[in-house]
Formats: C-alpha cells, sequence, structure tokens
C-alpha cells in the first residue's frame, strides 16, 4: 500500500496545468476536498472564467471474478469506497507538454495504471487505463464520470429541471449547459488489447452529497451533487487499455473521438519528489504563466498569482517576473506582459487585479507601480537596453516617479478612493485610502481592512528610494535632466528614511510612519529595506534589524508577518473566513519573502561563501515542503505562524516559487563578486559578518 495513511494522503494534492489558464487538480489518492479539484476545469475564451466540467470518476475492476473499486470519495464524514488499499504508487510529473499523474494499484490478479494528462495549449484531459490480469480470467473495466459543468468558486445541486442537453454516442457522449451554451464538453473512450471492447452505456443518474472536508474546515458549504451521464465498459480476456479523452468548449465529438484513437501516452521522466531544487521551482513558477484565450482573437499572456483560486495580479506578477527571468521562460512572453501593464498604467498606478474588463479595474495599491519598476530593471538587465520594449516600459516608469512626486490617485464614480504621492517636508511616499488598503497586507472581512497601514509604509518608500535610483540609471543617457532630478529625490528619501523609521530602542524600523508617530509593530516588510541593491539604510542599523528580523520572524517556511509577542498576533490560519482573513498578515508565514531575506543577509552581512551556504541550508525546509507537501511540485502561498507551520492558501503561488527560485540563484556557489556601486550596503565597511543563525519555529 502506498505510503503513510489516509490524513497525509488527504493533504497532499496533486496539480497539472495545460498553459491557458485551465488545469486539473485533486489530492494523491483521487478523494476530492475541495471544490476546485476536478479532472477538467476549463478556462472559458474572454475570462479568467473557469468551470469545473469534470469532477472525478468512479472505477471498479473486475478480475475473475472479483470486484475491486479503485476510487474515494467522502460522504457524511466517511470515505468510502476505500480504493487506496490498492494503491502502491503515486508519481506526479510537471514537465510539458503533457505534465501527468501515473497511478499504480495491485490487485489480486492484476495490476492497474491509471495514467491522467493534460495537453499544453489544449482544453482537454486524457485518462488511460493499463489493466494487465496475471491469467485469462476475464478482466472488465467500468468508469462512471461525475460532471459538474459549474463555475470553478461554485457548488453543483440537483435541480428539478435538466442541466444539460446530452447526446448520446457509441463511445462517449457529448453535453451542453442549457443556461449558457458556450458550457459544453465531448467524451470519447476508446480501447486497445486483443479482443477487447468498450462500450458507453448512458444512463443519467445524479449521486448525491459529496463531502469536500477542506470547505468545511474553511467554513463554507461543503456538499455537492454530481451529475452522472452513464459509464464506459470495457472488456477483454486479459489485457486491456481503455483510454477516455474529455474536451471542453465544443460539441465536435468526432474530434475529440479522432484525438482518443491514437492511443498515445505521454513522456514522463523525473517526477517532482526527485527534482532538484530549481527545477522544482522553474516548474512551479512556469505553471502559472498562461496565454489567456479570446473567443475571436489571440488573447494576452497573463501570470497568474496561483493556482487553484487566483487569478491575475499585477502586484504578484511584478514580484515574481525577476524569478521568472531565471526560469527559462520566453522573455517575450514577459516583455508582452510588462507592457500590458504599463499600457493599464493610470495616473501612474497599476490596476490590483488585471481581467479583462477594464470598467472592474480598481487602482489602490502604492506598491504595486514601485515592483512594476522593479521587474522592469530585472527585464532590462537581461534582455539589454535596446530591446524593443524598453522606451516604452522606461516611459511607464517615468510616468509612475512623475505621478508620486506630485500626488495621485484616480477618481471614480463607484469604488475605492485613495491618495498616493510625496510628502513634500521630507520626500518620503505617504498613502490613504478611505475604502482600500494601499499595500500588499490587505486582508479584509465585512467591509473593514485588518491591516490598513494608511501613512508611509517602510517597505513603499524602500521601493520608491529603489525606483528613483534604478530609473535615474537606466535613463541616464537618453535623458540626463530627468535622472540628475530623480538622483537629487532619491538622496532626499535616504537621507529622510532612517529618522523617520529608525527605532533604536528597539533595533528594527517602524511598520508605518503617520502624523501622529511611528507604529512599532515588528512586521517583515523592512526587509526590503535591507534586501533592495538601492538600499536607503547605512550598515549598522541594518545588521541591528537584521539580527532582530532573525530572532523573531524567521521561520523555516519564510518571514511571519507579525510578532509572535504581538497582542494582535494570530498563529493559525484556519477556521470561518473573518479568522482566517485576521490571521493572514498578523502572523501568517509568506514563503515569498524568504527571496528577500536571502538577499539581505548577504547584502548586510557579506556575500561570501560561507554565508551563501548558510543561506542555502535555510532554503531546505521549503524545498522538502515543494517535493512532498500541500501540492506536490509547489510552493504554498502562506503557511501557519505557529509550529509545525501547516501549508495553508494556494497550493502553488506564482512568487513563492519565483523568489525561492532567485534565492536559490543568489546562493550558488560561486567566487565572491566585487560590491556593486549601486548597493549602498555592500559598499560600506563594516565588521566581521556574523553567522547566519537558525531560525526559530
Amino acid at each position: 500500500m502506498l505510503p503513510g495513511n489516509l490524513e497525509d494522503w488527504l493533504n497532499r494534492e496533486w496539480l497539472l496545468t495545460n498553459g491557458r489558464g485551465g488545469y486539473a487538480s485533486s489530492t494523491l489518492i483521487n478523494c476530492p476536498t475541495r471544490r476546485h479539484h476536478g479532472w477538467l476545469v476549463w478556462n472559458r475564451p474572454g475570462g479568467p472564467d473557469r468551470w469545473m466540467i469534470w469532477s472525478h470518476a468512479a472505477e471498479h475492476v473486475i478480475v475473475g471474478g472479483r470486484t475491486f473499486l479503485l476510487s474515494n470519495f467522502e460522504f457524511n464524514n466517511a470515505i468510502d469506497p476505500h480504493g487506496y488499499q490498492h494503491l502502491e504508487l503515486v508519481e506526479v510529473h510537471h514537465e510539458a507538454p503533457s505534465p501527468a499523474v501515473v497511478w499504480i494499484y495491485r490487485l489480486a490478479g492484476a495490476d492497474v495504471t491509471r495514467t491522467l494528462w493534460l495537453d499544453e495549449g489544449h482544453d482537454r484531459v486524457t485518462l488511460r487505463y493499463d489493466v494487465h490480469a496475471r491469467q485469462e480470467t476475464g478482466v472488465k473495466l467500468q468508469v462512471w464520470p461525475l460532471v459538474a459543468c459549474r463555475e470553478m468558486h461554485a457548488l453543483r445541486r440537483k435541480s428539478a429541471s435538466e442541466f444539460y442537453d446530452k447526446a448520446w454516442k457509441p463511445d462517449g457522449f457529448v453535453l451542453e449547459h442549457l443556461l449558457d451554451r458556450t458550457v459544453c464538453c465531448c467524451f470519447a473512450g476508446h480501447v486497445h488489447g486483443e479482443q477487447a471492447t468498450v462500450d458507453f452505456l448512458p444512463r443519467p443518474d445524479w449521486w448525491f452529497n459529496f463531502r469536500y472536508r477542506q470547505e468545511a474546515a474553511r467554513g463554507l458549504e461543503c456538499g455537492e451533487d454530481l451529475f452522472v451521464p452513464g459509464s464506459f465498459v470495457a472488456q477483454s480476456e486479459q489485457h486491456l487499455v481503455l483510454q477516455i479523452v474529455a474536451e471542453a468548449g465544443h460539441t465536435d465529438y468526432r474530434r475529440a473521438a479522432a484525438h482518443c484513437e491514437r492511443m498515445h501516452r505521454p513522456p514522463l521522466s523525473i517526477p517532482v519528489a526527485l527534482c532538484d531544487a530549481p527545477t522544482l521551482f522553474r516548474r512551479a513558477l512556469t505553471q502559472c504563466v498562461v496565454h489567456q484565450p479570446m473567443p475571436d482573437a489571440p488573447g494576452p499572456d497573463l501570470i497568474l498569482a496561483g493556482y487553484p483560486w487566483l487569478d491575475g495580479y499585477s502586484r504578484d506578477a511584478c514580484v515574481a517576473i525577476p524569478g521568472l527571468m531565471l526560469s527559462g521562460c520566453d522573455v517575450e512572453v514577459i516583455g508582452r506582459v510588462l507592457i500590458r501593464m504599463a499600457d493599464l498604467l493610470r495616473g501612474g498606478l497599476l490596476p490590483n487585479h488585471v481581467i479583462n474588463d477594464a470598467e472592474e479595474y480598481e487602482y489602490t495599491a502604492a506598491d504595486e507601480p514601485l515592483w512594476f519598476i522593479h521587474a522592469v530593471d530585472a527585464f532590462l538587465a537581461h534582455v539589454g537596453p535596446d530591446h524593443a520594449t524598453a522606451a516604452r516600459l522606461l516611459h511607464g516608469c517615468c510616468t509612475i516617479l512623475d505621478a508620486y512626486a506630485v500626488g495621485t490617485g484616480p477618481a471614480r464614480k463607484s469604488g475605492p478612493t485613495v491618495w498616493i504621492g510625496v510628502d513634500p517636508a521630507d520626500g518620503l511616499v505617504s498613502c490613504s485610502g478611505m475604502n482600500a488598503a494601499c499595500t500588499w497586507m490587505d486582508a479584509r472581512y465585512d467591509g473593514r481592512w485588518i491591516t490598513p497601514r494608511n501613512g508611509k509604509p517602510v517597505e513603499v518608500n524602500a521601493l520608491w528610494h529603489h525606483a528613483l535610483r534604478s530609473v535615474a540609471r537606466l535613463i541616464r543617457e537618453t535623458d540626463g535632466a530627468a535622472a540628475m532630478r530623480y538622483e537629487q529625490m532619491a538622496e532626499r528619501v535616504r537621507r529622510s528614511f532612517a529618522s523617520a523609521f529608525w527605532l533604536a530602542d528597539v533595533g528594527y524600523l517602524a511598520d508605518v510612519v503617520t502624523a501622529n508617530g511611528a507604529d512599532r509593530s515588528l512586521r517583515p516588510n523592512q526587509i526590503l529595506a535591507m534586501s533592495l541593491a538601492h538600499s536607503p539604510l547605512d550598515r549598522q542599523p541594518a545588521e541591528r534589524a537584521l539580527e532582530v528580523i532573525t530572532q523573531r520572524l524567521l521561520t523555516p517556511y519564510g518571514l511571519r508577518t507579525l510578532d509572535r509577542d504581538h497582542p494582535d498576533y494570530h498563529g493559525r490560519y484556519e477556521g470561518a473566513p473573518e479568522q482566517r482573513e485576521k490571521a493572514a498578515h498578523q502572523g501568517c508565514v509568506y514563503p515569498w519573502l524568504m527571496g528577500a531575506y536571502v538577499e539581505a543577509l548577504l547584502r548586510v552581512r557579506g556575500d561570501t561563501p560561507e554565508n551563501r551556504a548558510a543561506a542555502r541550508e535555510l532554503l531546505r525546509p521549503l524545498i522538502d515542503h515543494a517535493r512532498m507537501d500541500a501540492g506536490l511540485g509547489g510552493v504554498s502561498e502562506l503557511f501557519d505562524g505557529d509550529p509545525p507551520h501547516a501549508p495553508r492558501g494556494c497550493i502553488n503561488q506564482a512568487w513563492s516559487a519565483a523568489e525561492l527560485l532567485r534565492a536559490w540563484h543568489l546562493t550558488e556557489p560561486r567566487l565572491a563578486s566585487k560590491p556593486s556601486d549601486a548597493a549602498r550596503l555592500d559598499r560600506e565597511s563594516g565588521a566581521k559578518a556574523p553567522t547566519v543563525a537558525a531560525p526559530r519555529p
């Protein structure tokens, strides 16, 4: 039987993606525990608008008169049937163009291999069963597809009226949603083997009350009914191969059947459990790069924030791009993503949520445009200043800086209203929103922001200083006057930064500064003041602050969002939505912050072989997590602040994977390099770098 126990198998998930925003995902044993688990989730053209088409399947094999059930579902708090008892091995493979999962079952008298894969660039899933009986005793395989055909975030319940228009075929069927004919799918089956046969037996039915335990744990509705059109029945004397293909978005059954008859299997290489760290992070990250399909024209490229439920967000994409440049992703795709963002700038701000309906855009974040500049800097460093996109991207960067200098905040007839701009008294950026959060700590419940952070956030001003220096450097040859102006603004920020944020009595930086004083909460946002190449902080305070962060915020999986001694600390991300939102940025651990921590460690303590090796060791728990925990081959969105730091949120988050890939490259063994003139911390002399402390639990 598979190593481990049932709880472990239900908490480990797999994810395959098709490069179009669609995916397949479930638990290790294929017992769905989320509404987002399914074998074919289709991203409808014009979205992101994902639909759960094919949920799972019930399966049984009859060998020599004995029946073996392979599937697993939860009803009324009990797992039934118990197909996992026959499961011996599961392998997840993420390599393109056909990422796959393989399950191997050992039965009394037969071996069964189930392989499920997606084809990159197609809204199609292929399910293949290889059944090999040890004697000619007769083999029968029966598969009942469980169809949802619903929006991904919804749940299906049987109605008095029919949901689907059905067309039966000898080896499959076609379904069309009666309320929306664009939601449709084809299922086709084909069998291979000596004297093997397959038939589709239509017998429309509903199966009731599937329970999704992860939804219940999140305080949400957790029950669903699924439609069963009938079953595929394949038979042979000893060996058979049954292949079922499901395609979404069209009703051309012959097309699906023709693909099914080709009877191919995906090329498989190294499973994620055996991949090295950079390969793990690279594949996890590239899963989030999609070409958004459109109904009648080529669609845009998009970086999804995470799977299975997040869409495109400007901040997440910009933070991910420096790591994405190291992933082998097509640089032209990244260039198109950045150009689209530049085109979406309004008043120097970016839309928080990048979707295809511009009327729904909200421009409220003070850090997103500065992250955009950081991403452009990384992109141009890779492709060179003469790249075709350079002029447009740098124009967007200058637009952002000039807008911040005078103050910005595009007014809308409805929705959030913000003001973001430079305080003329000190040159620092201040932001405020009446009904919006202006930074990445944007959790809210029932219309109330948990951490509004109005005022002068520390990381926004670190990014502001870095952006001014970066753009000045990039445009020095083409616009010397503007470059000089930005350098002067940056120097003023540098002079003001420490006096505004440094808390000498506790040895770290204030999180936010307002006219009423400093927010003295110990949070990880200050790490950017030490990690960015253009740091506004001198070495001595940086060393002290880094030591405090290491001792009080660092965990094996990233940095806590709040010190455990703070009265507002919440150490576990669980329970109903209100409890989870309160914990999200009040103690939870975010792995994406590990990239900035590693970079800060090398800048402040010295980029030496010893410190690189010590920093790399800090990545080991997250590497093990990516291989064997939560989303297999992915990096979770966040972890509990309290030990044992259970993974939470999305099972694969783009900026988590990107920053870990970048941290891995930063810690590659190499000759010590000469400090950059741009890195203020690196060019100052200091005492011998202390050793790297292990993270606290």
